[in-house]
């Protein structure tokens, strides 16, 4: 890959664990936040009436995508890539 090596240098043992926490942390968020959105509309569905839960099953699929379109935005367009094409 033009001179890259794919390897991540740690200087401190800490820092590596900590990455390697947060990582597993997002990923974790990430595969039980269905779960947790369950629940919480399993509590907030019985307070309301009926007119505001037909409100809420048709915002809350749209709300979702929004939240995966921000993700795939962020991922692509925020996060910093290498230049591959730059040589020292």
């Amino acid at each position: 890959m033009g001179g890259l090596s794919g390897r991540l240098i740690v200087l401190d043992l800490a820092k590596s664990v900590g990455a390697i926490m947060k990582l597993a942390a997002i990923v974790g968020f990430f595969f039980v936040s269905p779960y947790v959105a369950r629940e919480i509309w399993g509590f907030v569905s019985a307070g309301l009436y009926r007119n505001e839960r037909k409100y809420v099953r048709a915002f809350a699929p749209a709300s979702f995508l929004l939240f995966l379109l921000g993700c795939v935005f962020g991922y692509f367009l925020l996060i910093p890539t290498p230049c591959l094409r730059c040589r020292p």
